[in-house]
């Protein structure tokens, strides 16, 4: 592509771009494993939308963490669901080391159960609203007008 002690400029513009190209893959690629590694987080956007609407939301229900299996990832995902519910005036509890049957579920869960199923609909939704998805159920179990959140591994994990 070199001939004669001189450089052809449309081979030389053509190399560039393809480490470019190359450049802008492996930086991509890097990124992507970077964000697998991170693991589920509270963005300070989706904070911020949190803080919004969960201040405004009354009556406020207790709240009840369980960390299932701990991992980091898990339980930093927990502190920072915690963080934001205690931001906006939420009385929040913390449970780690919660054991549920033999086979663990990934991801997270809301389990309410209240006698205003109004701030039960709003949580839920605002969650979602935020791109974290809950599978939820109304538990027996739980005290009344309580708002229970169960937070397992991540199903990214093996």
């Amino acid at each position: 592509k070199i001939a004669s002690n001189s450089l052809d400029s449309k081979v030389v513009m053509e190399m560039l771009d393809e480490l470019i190209s190359n450049t802008r893959q492996l930086k991509s690629g890097v990124e992507e494993i970077r964000k697998r590694q991170d693991g589920r987080r509270i963005s300070p956007a989706q904070e911020a939308q949190l803080l919004k609407v969960l201040s405004a939301i009354t009556p406020k229900l207790g709240v009840t963490i369980y960390i299932t299996n701990e991992t980091p990832e898990s339980t930093q995902f927990a502190e920072d669901i915690q963080s934001s519910f205690v931001k906006a005036g939420w009385k929040v509890a913390m449970f780690p080391h919660t054991q549920i049957g033999l086979v663990l579920p990934k991801g997270q869960g809301l389990l309410i159960r209240s006698s205003d199923s109004r701030t039960a609909i709003q949580i839920r939704r605002l969650f979602d609203s935020i791109g974290i998805a809950f599978d939820g159920y109304i538990d027996p179990n739980m005290s009344a007008d309580s708002l229970g959140i169960r937070v397992w591994p991540s199903p990214k994990s093996k």
